[in-house]
């Protein structure tokens, strides 16, 4: 995944880009499980983008978003928020959501 900030993000969304955005901190255990899972993932996902937020040198966005607990991953089809979740979820539940996105496109 790659480290970004949400900049990048936005202007990958404004592109129309499919986006998958993991808003993370290093000092996050769930995090750190949830990236190497969310990288294995990408493989199946060649036409989305994976990406990683550090929430602590991205606080303004973070505050914007409403982030309060990591991590929280969006997904993103473009401009459209397809899912905001909270928390480490299983590979089946992002996999569910971005298949949605594959299939319509």
């Amino acid at each position: 995944m790659e480290n970004v900030n949400a900049s990048v993000v936005k202007q990958l969304q404004s592109e129309g880009n499919k986006i998958l955005v993991s808003y993370s901190a290093k000092w996050c255990g769930p995090c750190k499980s949830l990236t190497p899972r969310l990288e294995n993932i990408s493989k199946d996902y060649p036409d989305f983008k994976f990406l990683k937020v550090d929430v602590d040198e991205n606080r303004e966005a973070t505050m914007e978003l409403g982030i309060n607990s990591v991590p929280t991953v969006f997904i993103y089809d473009g401009q459209n928020l397809i899912d905001r979740s909270n928390g480490a979820k299983m590979d089946s539940y992002y996999k569910e959501f971005l298949d949605k996105i594959k299939n319509n496109a």
